[in-house]
């Protein structure tokens, strides 16, 4: 093990085959799995990328609490070559990496989101090592964007649009620090993130190609480069 990112058990493509047949991983598709850890807003930014507020019927259901205690797969009306898996968050600090990985077969599937509301953590980082150790393509997101910046805007007393820049301005530092801690990994392990700072709002209004909002805590930021990154047109 390297830090808990090397798995001591190779992923056969026999597991492969048979973690995408008990998944429901559909030929032909997008397969693309919303991971992170509790609480982080994974089943609401899924409905938001199939066009769908969280009270329409198909929804996925949201919450305070962790709503998400298997995983569940959606379709999408919207993007028809895309199917997307809910995983159930992993909620510990004590978890290995490659046993988040391997317990919920996170090798079945195209693509890994990883969402996350605040910086991300050595255990985040070691996730994400090991899907690129693995070749595996991978986004991570930054979520509740206008939340963030609602409370900078209380907290400091400043304006929405000040508020705003404040957040971006702390998130793209933060992004800095993880290019920094990934200096000493092996090649293979280095990352490069990239932290797309989204809200729900915001991909909703483009997937369904609704009129964006007066208001800067709800406007765009990464929203384009977001849907452009998991090849879908916003």
């Amino acid at each position: 093990m390297n830090r808990g990112v090397l798995p001591d058990r190779k992923i056969t493509d026999a597991d492969i085959k048979y973690a995408r047949a008990v998944a429901g991983y559909e030929e032909g598709c997008i397969n693309i799995a919303l991971i992170g850890n509790r609480g982080t807003g994974k089943s609401s930014l899924i409905n938001s990328l199939r066009g769908l507020s969280h009270t329409d019927r198909d929804a996925a259901e949201v919450g305070e609490a962790e709503t998400t205690l298997r995983r569940k797969k959606y379709k999408d009306n919207n993007h028809k070559n895309v199917v997307w898996y809910d995983v159930p968050g992993s909620g510990t600090r004590g978890i290995s990496a490659f046993n988040y990985y391997y317990n919920n077969d996170l090798y079945a599937y195209d693509k890994i989101v990883f969402i996350h509301s605040k910086i991300l953590t050595e255990s985040d980082l070691r996730v994400l090592k090991l899907c690129q150790y693995r070749g595996q393509s991978w986004i991570s997101v930054r979520s509740k964007a206008d939340l963030h910046i609602w409370n900078c805007k209380r907290r400091k007393g400043i304006s929405p649009a000040e508020a705003r820049q404040c957040y971006i301005d702390a998130v793209r530092a933060d992004t800095a620090t993880y290019e920094a801690r990934s200096d000493n990994s092996v090649s293979e392990l280095k990352l490069s993130v990239k932290d797309y700072i989204v809200s729900d709002v915001g991909v909703l209004q483009l997937v369904t190609g609704s009129e964006p909002p007066d208001d800067p805590v709800e406007q765009l930021i990464d929203e384009v480069a977001f849907l452009e990154e998991l090849g879908l047109s916003p």
